[in-house]
């Protein structure tokens, strides 16, 4: 008997798996209406930390994969399983707003966070950057949850904090390797925009 004959449910990436530019694929629909009519249970799964699940169900809703919330398993929304395990500590956010919609249910701390959320992020400056490495500096932990940026600034920022992340479990008191690398990159990037 076949593999897939066997498998009792699936897990399927959405991108370039059921729809590509927007549009669905060749056979998606009628996958999924085969799936439902067998009762064969299913998750999609992405590593998108930019939209919630809401957006993401009305996405596919809008192209005829027809999905509930609770059949996307997100980046983003993994980090709110994570949180809840720890016991919902107080957050600062750095993810965008659509995301942060499904986090509604925690406390975000603008002083003395006790986790610092990091996702697909457009709005880093200076200030903001110099702010999360103090919240880690003073012990906030932090949750990143994608590997994936779309900028080299981002690529930058994730390293920047488990570079401190990772200095402060080993309870060493040093400076940061890259800080002097981060800040030429942020002037260069901020003061010239050609960069």
């Amino acid at each position: 008997m076949n593999i897939i004959q066997k498998a009792k449910g699936f897990l399927f990436d959405l991108d370039g798996v059921f729809y590509l530019s927007g549009q669905p694929l060749e056979g998606a629909v009628e996958t999924l209406s085969y799936l439902r009519a067998n009762e064969i249970p299913f998750r999609f799964l992405t590593n998108t930390t930019t939209k919630n699940r809401k957006t993401l169900k009305e996405k596919l809703d809008a192209i005829k994969l027809y999905c509930s919330e609770d059949e996307i398993i997100s980046a983003g929304f993994a980090g709110i399983n994570y949180l809840r395990e720890m016991g919902s500590p107080t957050c600062r956010f750095f993810i965008s707003d659509n995301l942060k919609l499904d986090y509604v249910e925690f406390v975000e701390d603008l002083h003395s966070p006790e986790v610092v959320v990091i996702g697909d992020y457009d709005g880093w400056t200076f200030e903001l950057l110099n702010q999360a490495f103090r919240y880690l500096m003073d012990g906030a932990e932090i949750i990143a949850l994608s590997t994936y940026r779309k900028d080299i600034l981002q690529d930058l920022t994730i390293f920047f904090f488990w570079d401190r992340h990772v200095a402060r479990a080993e309870d060493k008191v040093q400076p940061v390797p890259c800080v002097f690398f981060v800040l030429i990159f942020l002037f260069l990037k901020i003061f010239i925009p050609f960069f």
